[in-house]
């Protein structure tokens, strides 16, 4: 849901040496392109930028202390990206997340990142409880999460944990009242309207409604996280473990 008009963002230092722009928004296409314009600032000596739900931390480099950054060209620079995201498809386009308007940005943003196919099999602890209190057999909750296109909002909880828009509203599916202590890697999981793949054994309180072998987070790898802000993503059913697999080692590129 968008918290104000497109083009309220604004920017406030934060601590010695970082800025916090709130997008005024929450939806991830705009965040990612604020964040990318953040990023392109001339002379912004920049260490990091991290998007998150609807605001983007900007953390400084070599020094460069936050009382000395003109945080109105920031947010101006925020305001300008904002504008030049300016329509999006209808709610609940069968891609479920906003394909013209995430297509524009990400463009812009990370070079047109491909669509990550996670090939995952449903067979998950929680997938009938969650058909049931969506009032959806498995096979039509199993069909209406792969037929989405997710886009992945931000990155939280642990390393490769990357939260994903643009879940079906007809799947329901409230976190558990008691997490488990040990979900496995690879647990593709949903909770409070998002999806999510848990990327190494962790505790976790999401509905797990599969799993996949596909390595979200390698530090050999670079960058390490598989999915980043920004990048689409899509679940593809597979039948047996052995398809998760021969699938695992860096996800598929759609055909």
């Amino acid at each position: 849901m968008t918290r104000g008009p497109a083009v309220d963002a604004t920017a406030r230092r934060l601590g010695p040496g970082a800025v916090m722009v709130d997008v005024g928004s929450d939806d991830p296409a705009r965040v990612v392109a604020v964040a990318a314009a953040v990023r392109a600032l001339p002379g912004l000596p920049v260490a990091d930028v991290v998007p998150a739900a609807c605001t983007v931390l900007v953390i400084f480099a070599d020094g460069r202390r936050a009382a000395d950054v003109d945080v109105a060209a920031v947010a101006a620079a925020a305001r300008a990206a904002l504008l030049s995201v300016t329509s999006a498809p209808a709610a609940g386009a069968t891609t479920g997340a906003p394909t013209g308007l995430v297509t524009r940005t990400v463009e812009r943003a990370a070079g047109s990142p491909d669509v990550l196919e996670v090939p995952t099999v449903y067979d998950g602890p929680d997938l009938v409880d969650v058909a049931q209190a969506s009032e959806l057999t498995v096979d039509e909750l199993v069909a209406r999460h792969a037929a989405r296109t997710y886009m992945a909002a931000f990155v939280g909880f642990a390393p490769g944990f990357a939260y994903l828009r643009g879940l079906d509203p007809r799947i329901v599916a409230t976190r558990l009242d008691s997490p488990r202590a040990k979900v496995p890697a690879g647990a593709v999981a949903v909770a409070g309207g998002m999806t999510a793949v848990y990327p190494r054994v962790s505790p976790g309180g999401w509905r797990l409604l599969g799993r996949t072998a596909l390595e979200l987070f390698d530090v050999a790898r670079v960058p390490p996280a598989l999915v980043e802000p920004g990048r689409p993503v899509r679940f593809v059913p597979v039948d047996d473990h052995r398809s998760v697999a021969r699938g695992g080692a860096a996800g598929r590129r759609p055909g």
